[in-house]
């Protein structure tokens, strides 16, 4: 199942049913492109449905890239890249375009 964001980036496969995860709490998901926004990602995660629903999740601060609280949705992320979700779970950004 491919789903195609905003920029143009596209997800690989259906990063919940696909994945392999390295342990129960890390989730890498596959991205086509360099990059893929912090909005995109949750919309992509079926976190949230609409843009709206991107900065109000955000504005919780309960979100972490690489270990820091943030809350921009236009926040780049590239291959390695790790967010925190608010439960915890962390994923993991792989770029086919880094490999």
């Amino acid at each position: 199942m491919h789903h195609p964001n905003v920029s143009g980036t596209h997800l690989v496969r259906n990063p919940v049913s696909t994945m392999r995860m390295a342990n129960q709490n890390e989730t890498p998901v596959p991205i086509r492109g360099e990059m893929i926004t912090l909005g995109q990602l949750l919309k992509l995660l079926d976190l949230v449905g609409s843009g709206g629903e991107v900065k109000e999740l955000l504005s919780t601060g309960e979100f972490l890239v690489n270990g820091e609280s943030d809350d921009r949705r236009g926040r780049k992320l590239y291959d390695g890249d790790v967010v925190t979700l608010q439960d915890g779970r962390r994923v993991i950004i792989r770029s086919e375009a880094a490999s």
